[in-house]
């Protein structure tokens, strides 16, 4: 599926977010430390997250987010319906809980999608793409969090790597990590 971008737009791309999910504020050794260390509590991060998140997208930009959105349905649609921008999903491995025809009839996103083409050369999913079935293309993924896959057909939008709010995909196909102050 192609996305329907106008000359105007800004494109915004990002990932794994879990709103609501406390453990990652507290100590892991499944993540070997912290994974959100800037923030006490997940309320501290959803209320930073929309503040800045608004502060860059504006009402008519293109957000793609990379699944695994919230804990629950209702922290789901507490934090959506207040940010900015016409949303897409890609569903993550967390989002399928909720199901897709729930969260289409719930009106947070525009459309839902098991992974969609950027044109002609991004293809945005929420788990990396094996690079022999990219076909030339580069993957914008989530999943991993803060691990990076190696080489260059892979673009990590997790908002636990390099604490990263938004990936801006410019319109000359350059990517920008725009960070969490």
């Amino acid at each position: 599926m192609q996305s329907p971008i106008t000359v105007r737009q800004r494109l915004f791309i990002t990932s794994d977010h879990h709103f609501g999910q406390q453990n990652f504020h507290e100590f892991s050794t499944r993540h070997n430390g912290v994974m959100r260390p800037q923030f006490d509590t997940a309320i501290e991060f959803i209320d930073a997250y929309i503040k800045q998140y608004n502060a860059i997208v504006k009402p008519n930009d293109v957000v793609y987010f990379l699944g695994d959105i919230a804990i629950n349905f209702r922290t789901a649609k507490y934090v959506f319906r207040r940010l900015n921008g016409i949303k897409y999903l890609v569903m993550g491995n967390h989002d399928v809980k909720f199901g897709a025809k729930h969260l289409v009839a719930s009106d947070l996103f525009e459309d839902i999608y098991g992974n969609i083409y950027l044109k002609n050369k991004f293809i945005l999913t929420h788990a990396p793409v094996e690079r022999s079935e990219l076909r030339s293309c580069i993957n914008l993924h989530g999943h991993t969090h803060k691990t990076k896959i190696r080489g260059l057909a892979h673009y990590n939008c997790c908002v636990d790597y390099h604490n990263t709010l938004l990936v801006e995909l410019h319109k000359d196909n350059t990517l920008t990590r725009i960070e969490m102050q």
